[in-house]
């Protein structure tokens, strides 16, 4: 059991009308449950998204016209409205329009764990991996995206049908995960979303470049990044007031969704520990369980993403009955990005109980 595989080439507009002709009923599916979210859940109503989207895709264009044009393939092949494809790529922001309006708040985003292994660890191999802990419902609408191009690097990517990226690798085996972070100083505003981000970071034909477009990028939203290439890894915490960067330690690196050092570097303070408290044993036990290895192998690797301590809440995170639905996580993917092979391995659900599939270039 895998996740539908989409594969698309050509110009940006030609790229993105494949993408959404092929995933046309799961990104209309993805466009109704949003919608459905941000207005019951988060109190948007219609005018708040017609000016968020106004925003959002004069920031995008402006940022890269690129991936706006592929955007506007994804409406035309969907059929869903250039607006709410928009809003898709936007979404980790409108949860701060949510909590602007005064309605329940922001802090509805994922519950990843992330880790890195440089190859003085792993037997000369540099692994990115984690476990995407997010709605149910996405997982019968994820996908998993491989955009051929001739003058970028071509992309693996797992993504939500209708986001142009997520997690995920290029050909030059530049890599991602990201951890959602929520600190004090982090509202709705200007500024690139999160998704576009990643989109830009695995663009990039080089290890610097990737790091560049995190410092360079106007957020008004924190979130974390573990980024890799071959033989290096460097997680960067963004912030409104600036990034904080941390290198592995004993070739190991791993996070979850509390700052480790951001808080320390710039004038914020944490939200989300308080909300999502399993956070501050996640990074430390999937570390921990990393290190009882002399060499961590693949098999390490997901021992370390089905770790059940604090079931359900675990770094394997499974459904919590206590929790209604909005704000209930899982873990509805488990990535391992492999950056000397080229290769993603993704399970569809839990690591636990689904073998990862190979997809390579």
């Amino acid at each position: 059991m895998s996740f539908e595989i989409i594969e698309v080439s050509g110009e940006a507009f030609r790229r993105g009308k494949l993408y959404g002709e092929r995933a046309k009923s799961l990104i209309r599916k993805n466009a109704e449950y949003y919608l459905k979210f941000w207005k019951s859940h988060l109190g948007i109503d219609d005018t708040s998204l017609k000016d968020a989207y106004s925003q959002f895709s004069s920031s995008i264009e402006s940022y890269d016209e690129e991936i706006f044009r592929e955007m506007e393939g994804i409406a035309e092949g969907s059929g869903v409205p250039l607006e709410t494809i928009v809003l898709l790529n936007s979404r980790y922001e409108l949860g701060w329009l949510g909590e602007a309006l005064k309605s329940r708040g922001c802090i509805t985003s994922e519950g990843c764990t992330s880790l890195g292994v440089l190859p003085e660890r792993a037997g000369g191999k540099t692994y990115v991996a984690q476990n995407w802990d997010y709605k149910e419902h996405f997982l019968q609408t994820t996908v998993i995206l491989k955009i051929r191009r001739d003058d970028l690097p071509d992309i693996i990517t797992k993504t939500e049908a209708g986001a142009v990226t997520q997690q995920g690798l290029n050909s030059e085996g530049i890599a991602v995960a990201m951890n959602a972070l929520v600190s004090t100083e982090d509202s709705f505003g200007e500024g690139i979303p999160v998704i576009i981000l990643m989109r830009r970071i695995l663009d990039s034909q080089d290890f610097s470049s990737a790091l560049k477009y995190v410092y360079e990028a106007k957020t008004n939203v924190s979130s974390n990044f573990i980024i890799g290439a071959p033989g290096e890894i460097i997680n960067l915490e963004m912030t409104p007031k600036g990034v904080s960067y941390i290198f592995p330690k004993g070739g190991i690196i791993t996070h979850s969704n509390h700052f480790l050092k951001a808080h320390f570097e710039h004038p914020i303070k944490d939200r989300f520990i308080s909300v999502i408290p399993d956070t501050l044993f996640r990074h430390e036990r999937a570390k921990r369980i990393l290190n009882e290895a002399k060499e961590v192998t693949f098999d390490r690797i997901k021992i370390t993403l089905s770790d059940h301590f604090n079931y359900p809440n675990s770094i394997c995170r499974h459904r919590d009955e206590r929790v209604e639905e909005f704000t209930r996580l899982v873990t509805v993917s488990s990535l391992v990005m492999d950056l000397s092979a080229k290769i993603l391995f993704v399970t569809k659900g839990n690591p636990c109980e689904n073998e990862y599939v190979a997809i390579s270039f």
